[in-house]
């Protein structure tokens, strides 16, 4: 099956799928986007969840009334960093080679792409603004590369959304 042949409406994949890793690179390329369930082991995300706790907990003592970093009750954990990743962090770090993603990078970019970061959000509740879904890289001019996108972004639901 061709990247071509496999896009169809749906975007949800599961990595159980026998065929998840064309679809979700069909998906990227041709629609800009694709979800994955099942990416992370139940260890890794316990394990994520609970680096991402203490990191949360670490931001949200420094600011009592809440104001965030990124607005009202919003906070970026790479922004509020010295490195402005979180990547120094292991489990962190282990989301830029996640096996699952892996095979649909190589897919989608013929093995050609880099990681080049590791940060994240976390919003409090009773937030009453929202952000785009983004690369946190600066640079205009890829906004106007089509395909295949000169940036792609993974993220990682570690709650129930």
């Amino acid at each position: 099956e061709t990247l071509d042949s496999a896009v169809g409406r749906q975007h949800v994949f599961e990595v159980s799928d026998a065929d998840y890793v064309t679809k979700v690179a069909a998906s990227l390329l041709h629609s800009g986007y694709a979800v994955l369930r099942g990416t992370l082991t139940t260890e890794h995300a316990e394990s994520l969840a609970n680096v991402v706790s203490d990191a949360a907990a670490e931001l949200l003592k420094l600011d009592p009334p809440r104001l965030g970093n990124r607005g009202p009750r919003r906070y970026s954990f790479g922004g509020a960093s010295k490195t402005h990743h979180m990547v120094h962090l292991e489990a962190w770090s282990q989301l830029l080679d996640v096996p699952s993603i892996q095979p649909v990078l190589q897919r989608a970019f013929n093995g050609s792409y880099i990681a080049v970061g590791g940060g994240g959000d976390f919003v409090l509740g009773e937030t009453d603004t929202h952000q785009r879904l983004h690369v946190d890289l600066q640079l205009p001019e890829m906004y106007t590369i089509e395909t295949p996108p000169a940036a792609v972004v993974a993220n990682f639901a570690i709650s129930n959304v």
